[in-house]
């Protein structure tokens, strides 16, 4: 599925989920999107990380994302694709990273149509904000879950309890291995493009950063014991 909502006179938002054949054409054809490069977004097993295309000016971004699940122990991190072209910012979902089509729908009602000022990076940095500061419920919550597991295995040896708490930890590393992806693409995001953005976009990339080494600083010590 391909669907394309205007930023600007000249820039697009392209939400692609899981494109067709002749979806990937018009990516080719009309969206800047070259077939190396749209493999890699739509790899469900890619890390995170930036990939280039320096000759066709493509910027790739693989970021982790936390994936809510109605069952909490199943709740899971899973690669984003968004790719930044001269005229476009493309996002590539699936069934697990769908919901982000609903984050980027709450922001661009702040950019008026056909306004030249707005730039595709006032699109993606607020959305990774929102992504990078999604990590934080969770991983509380799962820590206060592991804490209550801790002291019921210390109480009594109970079988449950013990699976309950290995589970948890399992989801806890897996966050932390996401995160350190992410805070790792981003600093890459940094001084590949620091240099090309705007003042308030280059604070804002700055605070991004921040935001996503303190689930980091948080979560790591409670996992080396």
């Amino acid at each position: 599925m391909l669907s394309s909502v205007q930023i600007n006179a000249h820039n697009h938002w392209v939400s692609v989920y899981e494109p067709l054949p002749n979806e990937r054409e018009t990516l080719f054809a009309k969206y800047e999107v070259t077939p190396d490069m749209l493999e890699y977004a739509i790899d469900p097993f890619e890390k995170s990380r930036v990939e280039l295309d320096r000759e066709a000016n493509i910027t790739l971004l693989i970021f982790d994302v936390f994936v809510p699940n109605a069952n909490p122990d199943d709740d899971i991190t899973a690669p984003l694709g968004i790719m930044i072209t001269n005229n476009n910012v493309i996002t590539f979902t699936n069934a697990q990273t769908n919901f982000v089509n609903g984050l980027i729908a709450e922001l661009l009602p702040k950019f008026p149509n056909q306004n030249q000022s707005i730039k595709i990076m006032d699109l993606v940095l607020p959305l990774l904000m929102k992504l990078a500061t999604a990590f934080f419920p969770p991983i509380r919550k799962a820590d206060s879950q592991r804490k209550a597991l801790q002291r019921g295995i210390r109480r009594q040896n109970n079988h449950v309890s013990i699976n309950q708490f290995m589970e948890l930890e399992t989801n806890l590393v897996f966050i932390l291995t996401s995160l350190q992806g992410n805070v790792a693409l981003l600093q890459q995001l940094k001084r590949l493009m620091g240099s090309k953005l705007t003042t308030p976009h280059q604070e804002l990339l700055d605070d991004i950063i921040i935001e996503a080494q303190q689930g980091l600083k948080w979560l790591k010590p409670r996992l080396m014991w």
